[in-house]
């Protein structure tokens, strides 16, 4: 099975690291916007209360992303699905407008902390059109906007639990990496029982 995954807040613990970060920089209560669900994009496309986002980006949250926690079980799952014979394609959002080199940044963090996987995309911002393109089989995100994506695309998807998404009900949730390896395990079981 070809399986997506995404990075922040998938693979890694960044929301809560750049949101504490936001409130220090924009000098904002960041215990408020994490509790009020706010995500990446509210702030990003907030001109007045949050400007030059992608400044902020390439000054603080570049750095915070070398050093940033990985999610419970995550490193484990990632590599027990990948010696099970899956593919392991992550997916990131990650593009030149907010960092650097999004590749650099992302390639070193994962051989870091010794993430397996086979194919690393940066900058993709379609990703249920783009999995549909590259024949992923299911998407593993945290994101409402990318599962919804997957959704209309016709691409099985996980949507991993967070604060900011908790108001969705519609789409396929998971808590945390070991139920996520569970939910990957049967949806290969039923993909090989149908083929």
């Amino acid at each position: 099975m070809r399986i997506g995954i995404d990075i922040d807040d998938t693979i890694t613990n960044s929301y809560k690291e750049i949101f504490e970060q936001i409130g220090k920089y924009y000098n904002v209560n960041s215990y408020y916007l994490i509790e009020e669900g706010y995500k990446y994009e509210d702030v990003s496309k907030d001109e007045v209360n949050f400007p030059g986002y992608n400044n902020f980006c390439r000054t603080v949250v570049e750095n915070l992303l070398k050093t940033v926690s990985l999610k419970h079980g995550a490193k484990e799952m990632i590599k027990k699905l990948q010696e099970e014979g899956n593919e392991i394609i992550l997916i990131t959002a990650r593009d030149y407008q907010e960092f650097s080199s999004p590749y650099d940044l992302t390639r070193q963090f994962l051989k870091e902390n010794d993430i397996p996987y086979d194919k690393l995309y940066v900058g993709i911002k379609q990703k249920g059109r783009f999995c549909k393109e590259k024949n992923i089989d299911v998407l593993v995100d945290d994101s409402i906007t990318h599962c919804k994506s997957a959704k209309e695309n016709n691409i099985p998807h996980l949507l991993l639990d967070n604060t900011f998404n908790r108001d969705n009900k519609e789409l396929d949730r998971v808590y945390g990496w070991y139920d996520a390896y569970n939910a990957l395990h049967n949806l290969k079981e039923v993909k090989m029982q149908e083929s």
